[in-house]
């Protein structure tokens, strides 16, 4: 995961590939904050949605979740309340490679319970 100053043009890596970040936003109206989806390791224990603090460096579990279809997710893409409450997550009603097998369902997570 890397991010990308604007005015500096500067680049730089936040994780390397053995995080498994899959997507990142940042959180609404605080740009000291990104919340991302991980896989978690190559067991996919730890996969689930976490904040970053980029100012403590410190990562929270948001949440634990783990697409049926795992690596081979396609849609991990999510979208997070302007107030910061609650992200919308696309859940994959299929198994392993094969995702477009039944169109995908949206959850709405509650951070406050950090729940789906």
């Amino acid at each position: 995961m890397y991010e990308y100053e604007v005015s500096s043009g500067q680049l730089t890596l936040l994780y390397d590939k053995i995080r498994n970040v899959a997507s990142a936003r940042y959180y609404p109206n605080d740009d000291t904050k990104i919340v991302y989806y991980s896989f978690g390791d190559s067991l996919y224990n730890g996969a689930g949605y976490y904040l970053r603090d980029k100012i403590s460096q410190q990562d929270t579990l948001l949440f634990p979740y783990l697409s049926s279809a795992g690596i081979w997710e396609t849609l991990h893409g999510f979208d997070i309340h302007p107030n910061g409450k609650s992200i919308l997550v696309p859940i994959n009603q299929s198994q392993g490679r094969f995702t477009h097998e039944r169109p995908p369902k949206i959850g709405i997570a509650s951070l406050e319970k950090q729940r789906l």
